[in-house]
């Protein structure tokens, strides 16, 4: 029913995550807005203030320079302020750990999502592939569902279906394209 059928996106690949011994953070007087603070401030840049330069308003944004960030161990050897105003290194609290992730985060409306682009077998309608790809979902466990999107879309809609849109050659062109589908797989909470 369905060939050359795959998903669009990118793998999976490489990635860090840091995770907060958020126990140690509490013990050791470091809050976790403080590590995350230094953290966004450190990979990312954040606003400080505003100043007069020669009549010119420039902003002050903070970053950790390229050099000190350019490695796991460098943004490590970070400090963060405690409590009681002493520094605490960001190795005390944080322990990074190399994961596969996906590179890429689809989302169809709002929800963590899949593309799976594919043809219709040859011999076989664009709407009995389009049945088989709707029965081989409904397979998956609870809380995935179903969305057509572009030319799927418009063919699996009962109104386009409908003969009298035959008569008017401007849209004749969705019985013309070749048989090519395009659904979204999403996951409910």
């Amino acid at each position: 029913m369905v060939s050359d059928v795959y998903s669009d996106g990118l793998p999976e690949g490489a990635s860090i995550r840091l995770d907060i011994d958020r126990q140690k953070a509490e013990a050791l007087g470091v809050s976790f807005i403080n590590i995350s603070d230094i953290l966004s401030t450190a990979m990312g840049s954040s606003y400080i203030n505003d100043f007069p330069n020669e009549g010119r308003m420039q902003q002050v944004i903070m970053q950790a320079d390229a050099s000190a960030r350019m490695q796991v161990d460098d943004v490590l050897k970070l400090h963060v302020r405690n409590s009681r105003g002493d520094m605490v290194s960001l190795a005390e609290v944080v322990t990074p750990v190399w994961d596969e992730t996906p590179l890429q985060m689809v989302r169809y409306l709002g929800y963590p999502a899949t593309s799976i682009s594919g043809s219709a077998a040859k011999g076989a309608s664009t709407g009995d592939a389009m049945a088989e790809m709707e029965r081989l979902a409904h397979q998956l466990p609870p809380g995935f569902a179903v969305a057509w999107t572009g030319q799927s879309f418009r063919s699996a809609s009962p109104l386009l279906r409908h003969p009298c849109w035959w008569r008017y050659p401007s849209w004749r062109y969705f019985w013309c394209w070749p048989l090519f589908m395009r659904a979204g797989l999403f996951r409910c909470r």
